[in-house]
């Protein structure tokens, strides 16, 4: 698989954690949502930040496009510490939290599955994605 058939996956895993976590109305089933969405995407943006942004920055015409996804990997990072250091995980605010962070992945997957993806298969070669494919899941794997 390529690096970003393996991402898309990810994605879909994480869009249906956040909608359990966000619009779920058991809190025993959102919080364990919560658990595996928080590993999932923490390992995934760094991995993909160093897989692929890392390679993608190398590159004059995909530089900037890297640049904003690692920008927004990072907004998210911040939104999910303040999650996870929240001590009641089922208040109002919490949720309204939550819910902004769901927005937030929504937009960075819009833009990066029709973007960053097109570009990145411009600049690299398929065997290229998929060695990058090995190399992300790997790298998830230590991290989580």
């Amino acid at each position: 698989m390529t690096i970003l058939e393996e991402i898309r996956r990810d994605h879909e895993r994480a869009k249906a954690l956040l909608e359990t976590i966000v619009e779920g109305h058991d809190n025993d089933a959102r919080l364990d949502a919560f658990k595996e969405f928080s590993s999932l995407i923490s390992a995934h943006n760094q991995a993909e930040t160093e897989i692929l942004y890392r390679a993608m920055e190398k590159n004059e015409e995909s530089r900037f496009i890297a640049l904003e996804g690692e920008e927004e990997h990072d907004v998210a990072d911040r939104l999910l510490e303040s999650l996870k250091k929240s001590s009641s995980k089922t208040s109002d605010r919490w949720l309204a939290r939550a819910k902004v962070l769901k927005e937030l992945l929504e937009h960075h997957v819009e833009e990066e599955e029709d973007e960053a993806f097109d570009k990145a298969e411009e600049v690299f070669s398929r065997e290229e994605l998929e060695a990058m494919g090995g190399k992300f899941t790997a790298r998830k794997k230590e991290l989580m």
